[in-house]
C-alpha cells in the first residue's frame, strides 16, 4: 500500500483541484465554496484510506488466522490420538543413567573412529596428541548428557 497510496493521492489532488477551481469561479461565494469543498474532499479521502487500510488488515489477519489454524490442526492431528488423547512416550525413571549410557556409547564409537584413524594414517605419534582425543571424547560425553537432560525437561514440560 506504500506504493499505491502516493499514486492515488496524485489523482485525488488533480480531481480536487479541478472541482475547487470550478467552484471558485462562482461569483461572490466561490472562494468559500472552494475552500469548503477542499476540506470535505480531504476528509472523505482520509476516511476512505483509513477504511480500506483497516479492511485490508482484517483480511490479512483473517487469512493468517485461517492458515495458522489449519497448520496447527494438522499438527495436532498427528500428535493426538484418535480420541483426542495426547500420545505420550513413557520416559525412563532415571534419565541420568539413560543419558550416561547413550553418552558412553557415543564415546566408545568416537574412540573407535579415532583408533581407526590412528591406525590408518599413523599421524598421531605423541602421547600429548592422543590425550587430547580422550579429552575431546569426555567433552562430547558431557555435552550429550546435558542435551539429554534438556530434552527430557522439554518433554516433561510438554506434558
Amino acid at each position: 500500500m506504500d506504493i499505491l497510496w502516493p499514486l492515488l493521492d496524485k489523482g485525488k489532488n488533480i480531481v480536487q483541484s479541478l472541482i475547487c477551481s470550478a467552484l471558485a469561479a462562482i461569483p461572490f461565494v466561490g472562494g468559500y465554496l472552494s475552500m469548503a469543498m477542499s476540506f470535505v474532499i480531504g476528509n472523505l479521502w482520509s476516511l476512505l484510506k483509513t477504511g480500506i487500510n483497516l479492511a485490508l488488515d482484517m483480511l490479512r489477519f483473517f487469512l493468517l488466522d485461517t492458515v495458522v489454524d489449519s497448520v496447527l490442526s494438522a499438527i495436532l492431528k498427528a500428535i493426538m490420538g484418535p480420541f483426542g488423547e495426547l500420545k505420550v512416550k513413557k520416559l525412563p525413571n532415571n534419565l541420568t543413567s539413560v543419558a550416561n549410557v547413550a553418552a558412553q556409547n557415543v564415546e566408545n564409537a568416537a574412540k573407535a573412529v579415532a583408533d581407526a584413524q590412528v591406525a590408518k594414517s599413523n599421524a598421531i605419534s605423541s602421547a600429548k596428541e592422543s590425550k587430547s582425543i580422550t579429552t575431546a571424547g569426555n567433552g562430547m560425553k558431557n555435552a550429550l548428557i546435558e542435551s539429554a537432560r534438556r530434552m527430557a525437561m522439554i518433554e516433561l514440560q510438554a506434558m
